[in-house]
């Protein structure tokens, strides 16, 4: 499926392991417990999407995904691939964000566009919330909730 609108779709628990959802709308989409595992979400928009408990590891590819707003919070994310994909303002307390990239060089043009670090801008976390090793989200402008 691809270019698929799922805007405000109520897909809990889901089965959708392996699904290609390349540039689909899952914007605002309900998407809690889904098992996204290895899906192809590609430019998927899921701003403001509710994915509590998702489960969108081992090989899932967001990359440039838009995750503006989306609610994350216990989302297993471990070995997912999040090239330049956009959490700005993202839930992630409790997550597992053992990812494979949280930042890719961003090719432009024949060059690589300098800031290729994560962009992680109004981000939440909390002290539950997994990272990769020697990452530190503060840097990256995430802030942490107590």
């Amino acid at each position: 499926m691809t270019d698929a609108t799922l805007a405000d779709a109520d897909l809990r628990s889901a089965g959708a392991r392996g699904a290609v959802l390349e540039a689909a709308d899952l914007r605002g989409a309900d998407l809690r417990r889904a098992d996204l595992e290895g899906a192809y979400l590609f430019r998927a928009d899921l701003s403001g999407a509710d994915l509590p408990g998702a489960d969108l590891r081992r090989g899932a590819n967001l990359e440039r995904a838009n995750l503006r707003g989306a609610n994350l919070r216990g989302a297993n994310l471990e070995e997912a691939y999040l090239g330049n994909a956009d959490p700005t303002g993202a839930d992630l307390r409790d997550a597992d964000l053992r990812v494979e990239s949280l930042w890719e060089p961003v090719w432009a043009d024949g060059g690589v566009i300098p800031d290729t670090t994560a962009r992680l801008t109004g981000a939440r976390y909390d002290a539950r919330t997994r990272w990769p090793a020697d990452f530190h989200p503060r840097e990256h402008g995430a802030f942490l909730i107590e």
